[in-house]
């Protein structure tokens, strides 16, 4: 059984998908899947990061401009991104087939919705809470952060449509879709695992 989490930025998915993949006993990938892209790519896990998602977090794009010393500046080829993006979808297939496995974002509800073994989760939450969860992770302004989650989301919306043909508010691949703020991480994490176990019939 593999279980696929989307997210919206700020929804606590990182949390969520550690307890389910811990209490299922199941291999949690997600920091490993760009550095094997890398490896492929013979590039880096950060270049591999940045093409498959421009939306970046404040500490990513923070870390870059401190070690580079001047200001972010994206101008990656629309090509090279498209060859990120295939190679990242080869190897999420790659990794459900090895089965029992959660994968965390990098697309994988959208490359592995037709296949049946496979719980796909969207978790959101309203905008102004995720915001301030960012302006207290990343120690910004509330403004800040508002408009770090709102530029993201644009961003995501539109890689699900450009790249999947998944409209905004279509809610279609996903079997289950949680409000992370109206339950709980450890209420959302448990449910999740009582589908795994409802679907797998184990105990």
């Amino acid at each position: 059984m593999i279980v696929a989490f989307a997210r919206q930025f700020g929804s606590g998915s990182k949390r969520v998908a550690a307890a389910v993949a811990g209490e299922l006993g199941y291999e949690l990938i997600d920091d490993q899947l760009p550095e094997a892209v890398a490896i492929r790519l013979e590039t880096s896990p950060d270049e591999v990061r940045g093409r498959e998602d421009r939306a970046k977090t404040f500490g990513e794009r923070l870390l870059r401009s401190l070690q580079a010393g001047t200001p972010e500046v994206v101008a990656t080829l629309r090509g090279a991104d498209e060859e990120v993006l295939r190679e990242i979808e080869r190897s999420v297939r790659e990794y459900a087939e090895r089965g029992n496995c959660v994968i965390s974002g990098h697309g994988s509800t959208q490359i592995l919705r037709d296949r049946p073994d496979v719980v796909s989760v969207l978790l959101h939450a309203p905008a102004a809470w995720r915001a301030q969860r960012v302006a207290d992770w990343w120690k910004v302004s509330i403004a800040a952060a508002r408009r770090e989650v709102e530029r993201i989301d644009r961003a995501r919306a539109q890689h699900l449509l450009e790249h999947y043909g998944q409209a905004p508010n279509d809610y279609s691949p996903y079997g289950l879709v949680i409000d992370t703020q109206a339950l709980g991480f450890d209420a959302v994490a448990a449910a999740i695992v009582a589908v795994v176990r409802a679907k797998t019939g184990s105990s």
